[in-house]
Parts: C-alpha cells; structure tokens; sequence
C-alpha cells in the first residue's frame, strides 16, 4: 500500500514533464554538432575587471525585472547604478555594457506603465546596447526593429529568441500579441543545435565572427565553435566576458 501511494505522485510526475515537453514542435537536426569547446572567451568577475581590461564586455540577459518568480533578483539595483555612477563617470563602460533581451519582462509585469518606463530609461542611459527580447513586447516599437547590436564589427549580439523560434511567432510576441502567428507558428522551436548552428549562420551573414545570446536560460555559460564561428549562450542575470579582438 506504502509503494502505490509512492507510486501515484511518481507517476503525476512524469505525466506532466511528458506534456510540458509536447508544447513545442522542437525541429532537430539529423546531424549533431560539435560538442562544446574551449574556446578563449574567458568568464570574468566583477565590474573592476570590466573597467581596469577593455576587452572585457558586461552582459545582462534575462533579468525579467517585474517578471514574478522569472525575476533575477538584484539586477534593477546593478542597472540602475551602471545608469547612476558608472555611466557617467566611465563612459568607456557604457559602450562595453549589454542587455540582450528580456531584461524588463512587460509580458507579466503588474504595472505595465511602470514597466515601459523603465525600459525607456535603460534604453536610453545605454545608448543602444538594449536589444529587444520577447517580453519587452510592443515597447520597442515595430516589430522586427533593434534585434541585435555589433561589437567592433565582430562580436554579434541578440536576445536569441529569432534564433528559436521562427519569424510569426517572434513578430506575434514583439508585435504585443497584435499580429498574428498560427498554432503551427505557437509550436515550430528550433532545437539546442540548431539554435546555435543559426546563430552561426546570421554572424556570417552580418560579417561577424562571434555570437552572444540569451534566451534559453542555460545554467551556466555554453560555448561552441560551429563552421569557425564562436558561439556563446549566457545564463539568466549579469556576465562578464573576456572577448578576443583583432
């Protein structure tokens, strides 16, 4: 009796991770890709090293700041004294500092006022180092605009979500719900390899020899080389990369 009732929310369990992973239709690629490499874009550590090495780059992705339990907490206090002090004072950190999407989550905020103004403002102390994600919605104007950023003309920049999902359904989101997207688009989602061999794809495109996105919300920092492209994905919150440059 002690085993069925184990049995019973065991089963609830593996039913209900069954169905959350039948929401997508995930396409994955018939040939794997590499394995993740060392590649030499090094974690750094704090905001000293951002200022004292100027090929470091400071990374916020994913804050959902007004975004409930998705909140990385801390991060409005970080941003709002990279705007208060640092900014001002080092101007040089200013162009080395980037928020890559999702960083105010409008989608869920409970005051969306609120929330559209302070995406203006960071949006403005960062001097278009703000790119857009899917929960910034509709507060970035039309959809389709600021989807990405270019460091020194080699290092990409995007949020990552027109890397997962395709054009309607990225459009449906960034559009506030206003255009629309079919329920094939709601389900179409690219698989981890294909997302990262895409983002190799559009660094190409755009003449660029590295990527840094978001998005997925990996643990910890992912790195790949796909076709001599480094590819890096960044978890929920602030990093600090040392970024090889010519």
């Amino acid at each position: 009796m002690k085993n069925r009732k184990l049995f019973l929310p065991i089963l609830v369990l593996v039913l209900a991770a069954s169905l959350s992973n039948s929401c997508y239709k995930t396409i994955k690629l018939a040939r794997p890709l590499p394995a993740p490499c060392d590649c030499d874009v090094l974690e750094a550590t704090t905001d000293e090293t951002v200022i004292r090495d100027e090929s470091v780059i400071k990374i916020y992705a994913d804050t959902h700041i007004y975004g409930g339990h998705r909140l990385v907490r801390g991060m409005q206090e970080s941003i709002q004294e990279n705007i208060d002090y640092f900014y001002p004072a080092l101007p040089s950190l200013r162009e080395r500092t980037f928020y890559l999407g999702d960083i105010v989550d409008f989608k869920n905020a409970p005051d969306p006022e609120r929330a559209r103004q302070l995406i203006d403002v960071i949006r403005k102390a960062a001097g278009g180092n703000y790119v857009r994600g899917n929960h910034e919605m509709d507060t970035f104007g039309d959809a389709g605009t600021e989807r990405h950023t270019i460091y020194k003309g080699t290092v990409l920049l995007l949020h990552g979500h027109t890397l997962r999902y395709n054009e309607a359904r990225a459009k449906y989101w960034e559009s506030g719900r206003k255009m629309q997207a079919s329920a094939e688009d709601m389900k179409y989602a690219r698989s981890t390899d294909q997302v990262f061999a895409e983002a190799a794809r559009l660094a190409v495109e755009l003449g660029c020899k590295m990527v840094v996105f978001g998005h997925t919300h990996p643990d910890s920092l992912e790195q790949r080389e796909v076709d001599g492209i480094r590819v890096v994905n960044v978890p929920k919150g602030c990093t600090y990369l040392h970024v090889p440059l010519p």
